[in-house]
This record gives C-alpha cells, sequence and structure tokens, in this order.
C-alpha cells in the first residue's frame, strides 16, 4: 500500500511540475503575441502620421517623424513607445531628434527582454521603414522565461521594410 501511495505522490509531483512549466511557457507565447501587436500598432501611429495632441505643450499640434519603441536594457522588465520629433526629419535616421513618451509598457513578472540587436526601432512614414540603432539591416528583440533562458524564449525579428516574424 505505501509503494503505490508512493508511487502516486511522484506521478502527482511531476504531473504539477508539467503543467506549471506548460502555464509558463503558454505566458510567454501569449504576451509573445501581444508584443507583436503593440509594435504593429506603433507601425500604424506611423502610417497615419497624425498630429500629435498629447500632454506636451511643446509639440501639440505638429505630427511627428515617426513612431518608435525603446528597451529598458538594464532589468528587461519593460519597453516604451514614443513619438519622435525633428525640424528637418531626414535628420532622424543619424539619430537627431527629441522623443515624447507616450506610453509605457511592463512585462508580466515571469517575462523579460534578454537582448535586444537594437535599441530603439523607429518607424518612419509614410510606407513606414524601420531605423535601427545602431544601423542594421533587422534587429532581434529575444523574450524569455525568467529562469528558463536556455529552453524557453522567443526570438521577434524586424526587418528594415517594417516585417515582423518570431522564431525559437
Amino acid at each position: 500500500m505505501l509503494v503505490i501511495l508512493a508511487i502516486a505522490t511522484m506521478f502527482t509531483s511531476m504531473l504539477i511540475t508539467f503543467n506549471r512549466t506548460a502555464n509558463n511557457q503558454n505566458q510567454l507565447l501569449q504576451f509573445a503575441d501581444k508584443f507583436i501587436l503593440d509594435i504593429r500598432r506603433v507601425q500604424d501611429l506611423a502610417y497615419l502620421s497624425q498630429e500629435y495632441n498629447g500632454p506636451n505643450p511643446d509639440y501639440q499640434g505638429q505630427v511627428p517623424c515617426g513612431y518608435g519603441i525603446g528597451f529598458n536594457q538594464e532589468t528587461g522588465d519593460k519597453y516604451f513607445i514614443f513619438a519622435v520629433f525633428n525640424s528637418d526629419c531626414s535628420r532622424v535616421s543619424s539619430g537627431d531628434y527629441s522623443l515624447i513618451e507616450l506610453e509605457q509598457i511592463a512585462l508580466p513578472s515571469l517575462i523579460r527582454i534578454s537582448e535586444t540587436s537594437s535599441n530603439p526601432v523607429i518607424f518612419i512614414p509614410p510606407y513606414p521603414r524601420s531605423i535601427f540603432f545602431p544601423a542594421a539591416e533587422s534587429m532581434i528583440i529575444k523574450l524569455v522565461l525568467r529562469g528558463s533562458e536556455e529552453t524557453a524564449f522567443k526570438n521577434i525579428i524586424i526587418n528594415r521594410a517594417g516585417q515582423i516574424s518570431q522564431i525559437n
């Protein structure tokens, strides 16, 4: 009877561990999809190029040169969406711009951004094209499950044309 009880306990503990791991990986997949939607939202903002009507009075009524996403590389626990301004929009690609933060998004506690090949990425209208800092043909953003960096991660890739893809 004790042997059967020990075996049942062992199987139950394995099942609970497997279920927790599966739930965590599911959370990573869901967040990766939300993150891609946020990137597409920033691209849409750049495509629409509407006048800025945010809280900063210095830029009221101006059309931003573009919109972008920046990452907190120290902690990897948040990213922010911003509008890009310069009187000469052709100078944005050289890094000459002012940014106004529009929104800050915190990552779920189990997920972090472990690395980015560029920071930030800016989408410039009208198509919108992507500008990376430092300059590159594409950028990779690695989302990882805390504690499982080697096994549970998603790489989000953005190319210069704005195409977004994800790989493991």
